[in-house]
């Protein structure tokens, strides 16, 4: 009989699936990011790593969020800003939060897909780069110097402020 103090135990072979999958797909990456540098930018969520507690909580106050796809490569592509991609197993299926964050992505114009297994993920995100990049049509390109203008000098000159905080109890941005 399960003690019910105890979370039943995952098979650690089908816990680490879609992790292995991931870890293909970035593996490749690194073989294949000086023929496609835009593979650089691409990044993973820590699919199927159990953080544990106290880790777990520190990443969902780090902002870690449930629901957000695998990998994330940040480069527009045919109409879309970015390509998102949620790997799956044979077995997997979407959750209700996974659904919900794909349909926001996809309404802020990037392409999310759900991909069963690494090589159908990996075909997909070389479809993608070898697409035209995005071409922006209304309105001004930014100017550079302008917007540089905008901005602090060097960003150690202010502490960042958090509401409620005094300067001294808010975090620097660091260096």
């Amino acid at each position: 009989m399960a003690n019910k103090n105890f979370p039943k135990r995952r098979n650690k072979k089908r816990q680490y699936k879609e992790h292995n999958h991931q870890k293909a797909v970035f593996d490749l990456a690194k073989v294949y990011e000086n023929q496609y540098p835009e593979l650089k930018l691409m990044t993973g969520s820590l699919a199927g790593v159990n953080l544990g507690p106290v880790v777990g909580k520190r990443a969902k106050d780090a902002g870690h969020k449930a629901g957000f796809p695998d990998i994330h490569l940040p480069t527009a592509h045919g109409r879309w800003f970015s390509l998102y991609v949620e790997l799956k197993t044979t077995e997997g299926r979407a959750s209700p939060a996974q659904l919900k964050i794909a349909t926001m992505l996809r309404e802020e114009g990037h392409l999310v897909l759900f991909i069963v297994g690494s090589q159908a993920a990996w075909d997909t995100i070389i479809k993608y780069i070898k697409m035209p990049k995005l071409q922006i049509t209304k309105g001004e390109k930014p100017d550079a110097e302008k917007e540089k203008a905008r901005l602090p000098n060097d960003r150690r000159e202010k502490s960042l402020q958090i509401p409620g905080r005094t300067p001294e109890d808010s975090p620097s941005p660091g260096v």
